[in-house]
């Protein structure tokens, strides 16, 4: 215990983080609560110092450390989620501060995300924000992160958390990137089709949240054009042979009797060219 109180986040090195995840897989065994709370204590004073997350990554601790996030409270699970915390903390934390300016940090955004993101819906937030911060930044950052497979980190992240709010969120970062000329994107997505099966089940399972609708549809609508010039045929036939134009009718029909008739001739008029539906 005296070795984890005394441990400075500014002064540690790769062999106290080895001992750390001992200690951790020490309690974990034998169910040692107190042994428990004092990794824990430390991680989280680590992970909240950049260098000090990047050593705990470094050394394997993030992946040891989000491996045991599903361990049943009886198995001392209730003990052991106070480390995932505490790291999920200072990721949440490190990426507040995250500069897109600083490139080579995005290999390390990516990694926090597929480690974690599927775990903690705030820090999958926190990750989104500042992905999205590097898209805005340059094209060409998106272009790095398609090749990375950030579609795969974002299409884990729809499959762990499916509240209405955050989808739409996702949906709405997934337009952001993918709106690349389509030799940019195309190899990426291909690497991802499912995701297509997946935005439209997520859109099939919510027909009266029409935020979500407009959101899923537009980034439908998006890919179609893309790619409806192209020789590459298979993403067009998945979205249209998948229902899209049933979803895109039964919006606007919802929306004309919601009482919302511009906002339905808007969509029919975005959404309709793309999916061949007459105006």
């Amino acid at each position: 215990m005296d070795f984890l109180q005394n441990l400075s986040a500014d002064y540690f090195f790769a062999r106290d983080v080895h001992r750390i995840l001992e200690l951790f897989n020490s309690g974990r065994e034998k169910r040692q609560k107190d042994l428990l709370m004092g990794v824990a204590e430390a991680v989280s004073r680590l992970s909240l110092v950049p260098d000090g997350l990047l050593t705990l990554k470094d050394c394997g601790a993030i992946e040891a450390i989000a491996a045991v996030a599903a361990d049943p409270p009886e198995a001392g699970g209730k003990h052991s989620i106070h480390t995932v915390n505490g790291l999920c903390q200072g990721v949440i934390a490190w990426c507040e501060a995250f500069d897109p300016v600083n490139f080579m940090d995005i290999s390390n955004l990516l990694y926090f995300a597929q480690q974690l993101g599927g775990l903690d819906e705030d820090l999958a937030l926190s990750t989104m924000d500042a992905i999205a911060r590097c898209a805005h930044h340059r094209p060409e950052h998106t272009a790095g992160m398609l090749k990375a497979g950030v579609l795969n980190v974002l299409h884990t992240f729809v499959s762990e958390h499916r509240n209405p709010e955050f989808v739409e969120e996702v949906f709405g970062l997934i337009y952001l990137l993918c709106d690349l000329p389509s030799d940019v994107v195309i190899e990426p997505l291909m690497a991802e089709l499912e995701l297509l099966s997946t935005v439209m089940e997520l859109l099939e399972d919510a027909p009266l949240n029409m935020r979500l609708q407009l959101t899923g549809l537009r980034l439908l609508a998006m890919l179609l054009t893309r790619f409806q010039d192209t020789e590459e045929k298979e993403v067009p036939m998945m979205i249209l042979e998948s229902g899209a134009r049933s979803l895109l009718e039964n919006a606007c029909e919802k929306l004309q009797k919601g009482g919302f008739p511009d906002l339905a001739a808007w969509l029919s008029a975005v959404a309709g060219g793309a999916f061949c539906i007459p105006g």
